[in-house]
């Protein structure tokens, strides 16, 4: 089963047979390998892919000529560094390192494959089997491994700075505590199942601080699910008193409901978010998970009553002071979205998505243009991956006729919207301007697969009955951003296999239907 410690082989088609050597290798020395030959006929190649590379913690590059030039193994290795995995360039070929790819070692394989493929596994941090015997033979005394030295560094750093920051960490409404309301005279101590829970914990800390596109951890559903058995675990030490247990227990069935909606299950994400509320309910998070699953199934009033659960619970939380913003959008209330929106990015602390998300809304509304560009733009400087700043300057270019410059953004939302039903829809749009047929249907035909999966709430439905009512015709929909009176296009009959078009963009029309 592929996880953490499995390696990722990120390589160009015509590399495949020194991939799949280089991969044979690594199994012989006890490594698990997920390579793209793994893939189960009739699976959908894309999704499979990027699946694999949240689930593995480390990755291998074959670098050649022709994977620096590829579209697909920059996205992979990109889509790896923005994850905080270990990547490990290794040259088969003379080529020009990538950038960001040469601030990491790599293995120079042109030369000395066996010698190489040693240094691969310990760069791998793996002990070969080889390096074993040799470190058997020696008569010096063992000395402990990198792992156990780091280990015993981090209790020896960590122990100090541990009794410093925890009566602050404790505090905080976010984390478990043994006492029902915490004081600055009088801290929460630390539950004694500290150890068990961290890793889900840091998950958690971060869904409540980031506010990028850089998060795209939290866009995996096993880290979801790790951090969920971290807290059960947690939940069943001993020596806990009923609440600190409660705690655990309630970010538990949060992480599984967190799973559940990035599988798209949405009634037992709605069963997993409740029930972390009746185990707590003296913090947000679930309520405003509560709120984004009930708008995903069109119950907007008790979407907009855990809305208000979560701002009465915590007033200052960001994540709670928006969370209505998408139910109006749902609702077709731009102008309710807007001003809760315009509540937050008018605040002391300004986030680049919500100022992002505000843009698209004033774009959707068709309303101050100008400032939703300006907005857009300023959001792109402290984020260049910000969907929704993207999808303003892409319709834009759409509107003005500029459809391969509507492409080109994206393009460069690849790795961040492959699984967005509105990437798929503004993708195909303009593959469909620049008359590019085949592959502006197979993106429509991915939007609505998509949005049958998931029933996403940002997808702009209108846009969806054209292309599903279309394509249900043997046609293609009109242009979006074309004159009326434009008639549907007939479909070009494939006349072979063709690649898969790249996704990427979300999109969202100007009309009622409209959601983020």
């Amino acid at each position: 089963m592929v996880g953490r410690d499995s390696v990722f082989v990120s390589y160009a088609r015509e590399d495949a047979a020194f991939a799949q050597r280089l991969a044979a290798g690594l199994r012989e020395r006890g490594l698990d390998v997920w390579i793209d030959t793994n893939l189960r006929a009739g699976t959908r190649w894309d999704r499979e892919v990027h699946e694999a590379i949240r689930a593995c913690g480390r990755m291998v590059v074959v670098l050649s000529p022709r994977s620096v030039e590829s579209t697909e193994v920059p996205r992979e290795w990109s889509f790896a560094l923005d994850d905080g995995d270990l990547v490990v360039p290794i040259l088969y070929e003379p080529c020009e390192v990538p950038y960001r790819l040469r601030l990491h070692q790599h293995v120079d394989f042109t030369r000395d494959y066996a010698a190489a493929l040693e240094q691969l596994v310990r760069s791998l941090g793996v002990q070969s089997a080889s390096s074993a015997e040799t470190v058997a033979r020696t008569d010096a005394p063992r000395l402990p491994s990198r792992r156990a030295l780091g280990a015993v560094l981090a209790v020896a750093v960590l122990l100090p700075i541990a009794a410093l920051v925890w009566p602050t960490l404790w505090r905080r409404p976010d984390v478990a505590s043994e006492l029902p309301v915490p004081t600055a005279a009088q801290p929460s101590p630390k539950p004694k199942a500290a150890v068990a829970e961290v890793s889900g914990e840091r998950l958690i800390e971060q869904y409540r601080t980031t506010a990028d596109s850089r998060s795209r951890f939290l866009s995996s559903r096993e880290r979801w699910l790790s951090a969920a058995e971290s807290f059960e675990e947690a939940a069943e030490s001993r020596n806990l008193s009923e609440q600190a247990r409660a705690s655990y227990l309630s970010r538990a069935r949060f992480c599984r409901g967190r799973a559940n909606l990035l599988s798209g299950e949405l009634e037992p994400a709605v069963q997993n978010f409740r029930a972390s509320l009746e185990a707590d309910d003296r913090w947000a998070p679930p309520s405003i998970e509560l709120a984004v699953t009930l708008t995903r199934l069109e119950r907007y009033e008790d979407a907009h009553a855990a809305a208000r659960r979560a701002l009465r619970v915590e007033p200052d939380f960001w994540l709670a002071r928006i969370a209505a913003a998408p139910i109006y959008a749902a609702e077709g209330k731009l102008h309710d979205a807007i001003r809760t929106y315009e509540a937050v990015a008018s605040g002391s602390q300004s986030f680049p998505s919500v100022e992002a998300n505000l843009a698209l809304a004033y774009h959707a509304a068709g309303l101050h243009e100008e400032r939703a560009k300006e907005l857009a733009e300023k959001a792109l400087e402290r984020d260049a991956d910000l969907a929704p700043a993207l999808i303003v300057l892409a319709e834009r270019a759409l509107e003005a006729g500029r459809a391969e410059t509507a492409r080109s953004y994206s393009q460069r939302l690849v790795d961040t919207a492959v699984f967005d039903v509105a990437a798929w829809l503004v993708h195909g749009d303009a593959l469909l301007a620049l008359d590019r047929k085949k592959e502006a249907q197979a993106a429509f035909e991915r939007a609505l697969e998509e949005f049958d999966r998931t029933r996403e709430p940002g997808a702009p439905l209108e846009r969806l009955k054209q292309v599903r009512n279309a394509l249900a015709r043997g046609k293609l929909p009109g242009r979006r951003f074309a004159a009326p009176e434009q008639k549907d296009r007939s479909i070009p009959k494939h006349t072979g296999s063709s690649s898969d078009p790249a996704p990427h963009l979300r999109t969202h029309p100007k009309s009622p239907d409209f959601g983020f």
